[in-house]
């Protein structure tokens, strides 16, 4: 009986192991099984991976995709009311504009190798241009001198100033005929800015020369051919200093290292340079300037700083020739924040503010701001110009420029019109033109400030 009994426990005993093995068997997977398994996850982890890393790289059709996306974006189809035209030519980003005195050419400057001429006549009709090619040789800046018919402009890499005159070719057409290169005269700088300066006395020319400022704020006078240096002068240092000629050409101001603006007088003898007169310094900012510009008929010259806002010196008020030093005609607050350049408008009416890609109008009169243009670049805008009317301004940057109606002069020549209309020392006849003009320019203004609201 015990026997029996020892025998049927070590029977269960056995059947209990065989089911615990199988129960392992069905549970728990071998060393060799485990390793097979995780071979495979790492395997299936390597392929994800890879391919993630292929979605994110993108191949030659994408790259090309966004290229064409990223060219689109530069040319953007900008809109607003005032826009009147936009000039595309360009394969750089237009580094310059400027008018022709008589208002019938815009030339324009890229950083790659083009000059472009664009007779006004022909905006709106097509926008014909005729193109200068300069060698892959970026142009700098442009300019045209006082007559109209020449103009300077920078070459980056021959670091000089090369001459044109527009010549009118059978058929109506124009080129850009090259005259000369300038002598280099200070190799060891790079050339900034440049000017045929033409100064006139009772309207008759009085002397001429041309004007070259360098990266280290040196400024050279030459001979108009670019051949003869006439005199040199630092006109301001450190990396936040300017110069300015005056657009009369008698007059160099160097500023923005000092709370002083600093004045050379350019002085002609019976047509001939005689020599460059270092004039009493305008004084009043409590900080550095930081901007400066001359109105366009040189009767003053307005200025910036942080610590003392806008001040205007006006050169009426005294000869500074002969050491008698302008006065400070006006100063107000700087109420639009930081600006990268400033400029009047030919009419003297307005102060265009340039902030990156933006531009505001102030009105000189009023001190008030007429109107912002934002975001007209996807970059920030390379150069501002009124045309000689103050009918238009011109905003190059990108690879285009863009012309818009001046809107805000409008309204401030109808300010100033009605100011006039109040004199009562008003004749009949002046009376009856300024209200003819006051007249065509409400209309205009009616038309355009719809066409603000619809676009």
């Amino acid at each position: 009986m015990i026997v029996e009994l020892i025998v049927l426990l070590a029977s269960i005993f056995v059947f209990l192991q065989f089911v615990k093995g199988r129960g392992g068997e069905s549970n728990s997977p071998t060393l060799e099984e485990a390793e097979q398994k995780l071979a495979k996850k790492e395997l299936e982890k390597e392929k994800l991976v890879k391919k993630s890393t292929s979605a994110q790289k993108p191949t030659g059709k994408s790259l090309k995709k966004l290229n064409q996306a990223s060219k689109k974006l530069d040319h953007k189809e900008f809109e607003h009311g005032l826009l009147t035209n936009t000039l595309k030519g360009h394969t750089k980003c237009v580094n310059d504009i400027s008018f022709s005195e008589n208002g019938k050419f815009i030339a324009t400057s890229d950083g790659e190798r083009s000059i472009l001429l664009w007779p006004t006549k022909e905006l709106g009709k097509g926008n014909t241009s005729y193109r200068y090619n300069t060698a892959h040789d970026p142009a700098l800046s442009v300019k045209f001198a006082p007559d109209g018919k020449s103009l300077c402009a920078i070459l980056q890499k021959e670091n000089t100033v090369a001459l044109f005159q527009v010549a009118k070719q059978d058929g109506g057409s124009y080129e850009l005929k090259h005259i000369s290169n300038a002598v280099d005269f200070l190799p060891g700088a790079a050339l900034k800015r440049a000017k045929i300066a033409v100064q006139f006395q009772s309207g008759v020319q009085a002397g001429s020369f041309l004007y070259h400022e360098y990266s280290n704020h040196t400024v050279v006078l030459s001979d108009l051919r670019g051949n003869q240096e006439l005199h040199r002068f630092p006109a301001a240092s450190g990396s936040n200093g300017k110069t300015l000629l005056s657009p009369c050409s008698k007059f160099v101001v160097g500023f923005g290292d000092s709370a002083e603006i600093r004045g050379w007088a350019v002085l002609f003898k019976s047509g001939s340079y005689a020599s460059t007169k270092k004039l009493h310094s305008l004084c009043g900012h409590k900080s550095n300037v930081s901007q400066a510009a001359f109105f366009p008929d040189s009767s003053k010259l307005i200025s910036l700083s942080d610590a003392s806002g806008f001040k205007i010196y006006d050169f009426n008020s005294a000869d500074w020739q002969r050491d008698d030093t302008p006065r400070e005609a006006e100063a107000f607050p700087n109420q639009w924040g930081a600006v990268d350049s400033i400029l009047i408008s030919p009419d003297n009416l307005i102060l265009a503010l340039v902030q990156h890609s933006s531009i505001k109008f102030i009105s000189l009169r009023t001190k008030v701001l007429v109107l912002e243009i934002k975001d007209i670049f996807n970059g920030a805008i390379k150069s501002v110009e009124f045309s000689p009317d103050s009918e238009l301004v011109a905003v190059a940057g990108d690879r285009c420029v863009r012309i818009f109606k001046n809107l805000p002069g409008l309204i401030a020549r109808a300010h100033e019109a009605k100011s006039k209309l109040m004199n009562p020392n008003c004749n009949e006849t002046y009376r009856n033109r300024l209200l003819a003009e006051l007249k065509s320019d409400q209309k205009q203004i009616n038309e355009l400030q719809k066409q603000l609201l619809s676009s």
